[in-house]
């Protein structure tokens, strides 16, 4: 698979996060607030919750995924469960979470962008390679046309 390929595979698993978050079921709310007898209040209470998680996920999960490396996939994989787990536990007492699916296509994108890295080095070191042997070439036909010109 070519790096472009892993790159529209980013775009499409980041495509459907945010379709997540705009359909409202990246976070999920327990309970139904009313706040002061006012149920819009308590929508509203939720709604900023929901920005607060995935706010303080997406920004975890965001550097952990971009410092992923071939060195550090099995920790940045802790890493981004550690955040998931305890950010659910501090907003358990507002009955608010990060849904399951949402989590999953993190770490969808986080193997995906490890992939694509992976992909992008191995590319350079072709591109590197192919260039050695073209100079290696260039080298040899110069001194071919040298003996030529001596004979």
């Amino acid at each position: 698979m070519e790096s472009e390929s892993y790159k529209e595979r980013l775009d499409d698993v980041r495509y459907e996060q945010k379709q997540m978050i705009k359909d409202k079921t990246a976070a999920i709310c327990h309970t139904e607030w009313i706040i002061d007898g006012d149920r819009r209040a308590g929508i509203a209470a939720t709604n900023l919750y929901f920005k607060q998680i995935l706010r303080s996920f997406n920004n975890e999960a965001e550097v952990i995924i971009n410092k992923v490396r071939h060195s550090n996939l099995e920790a940045s994989l802790k890493r981004l469960q550690r955040s998931y787990n305890q950010l659910n536990k501090i907003y358990s007492k507002d009955q608010v979470e990060i849904t399951e699916e949402y989590y999953n296509l993190k770490l969808d994108e986080l193997y995906i962008a490890y992939g694509y890295k992976q992909k992008k080095q191995e590319e350079k070191e072709e591109l590197k390679e192919q260039r050695e042997r073209e100079k290696e070439e260039k080298k040899n036909t110069k001194t071919t046309s040298k003996r030529k010109r001596k004979i």
